[in-house]
């Protein structure tokens, strides 16, 4: 880890990569407060290689992450994201990126979600009134990243449950939810929130 760590500093992010795999192979140990310096080091360097890398080699040591590696692995992941548009129909749906989306009841926190990972307070809208969401926000990530894989969609979908809007409205969200999943070749994975206070209801 020391050796990763100062060839970070002096920008080598190849050999960084090449001692990273050679300590998966190795039986050395390091604290967790060292594998999230080079999570936050690969990150600002824009190697998302990097970071997976050093998350196999905490897994191979036993090592635990703790809050501050989710706040790097979400910063390394997440450099650069922009509103792009807010989809009512498959025919409304932006040009295809890989896309992760969040789906889930009114209220259970999908904004919120979003705007943590985003590391941003106020990018995607939240409300305490259930139904605020009322089309598929599109977020693209790394937007000017031309580097393979960097580039991807965040989903804020509407919710469903007890949505303050009518019956109608709600039918099409469902219908248009239903097309997206099953059409949607773009989207790589569906986070779907549930609200541990209550469990899974009817409507998840």
């Amino acid at each position: 880890p020391v050796a990763a760590q100062a060839a970070l500093r002096t920008g080598r992010i190849a050999l960084a990569q090449d001692l990273m795999m050679r300590l998966m192979r190795s039986e050395d140990r390091a604290p967790v407060t060292t594998y999230n310096y080079l999570i936050k080091q690969f990150g600002k360097a824009g190697s998302l290689e990097g970071v997976f890398l050093v998350l196999d080699a905490m897994k191979a040591s036993g090592a635990n992450p703790d809050a501050e590696t989710l706040e790097f692995i979400a910063n390394a992941a997440v450099r650069q994201i922009e509103f792009v548009k807010g989809a009512v129909s498959m025919d409304t749906l932006p040009e295809p990126l890989p896309e992760a989306c969040f789906a889930g009841r009114s209220n259970v926190g999908k904004s919120s979600l979003v705007n943590m990972i985003s590391n941003r307070k106020k990018l995607a809208f939240k409300s305490k009134t259930p139904g605020k969401t009322q089309q598929f926000n599109y977020f693209v990530v790394n937007g000017e990243d031309q580097s393979v894989g960097n580039k991807f969609h965040l989903v804020d979908l509407p919710g469903v449950g007890y949505a303050k809007v009518p019956l109608a409205i709600r039918k099409d969200w469902i219908d248009f939810l239903t097309q997206y999943l099953a059409g949607r070749e773009s989207l790589r994975v569906l986070f779907h929130l549930v609200d541990s206070r209550h469990g899974p209801q009817k409507d998840d």
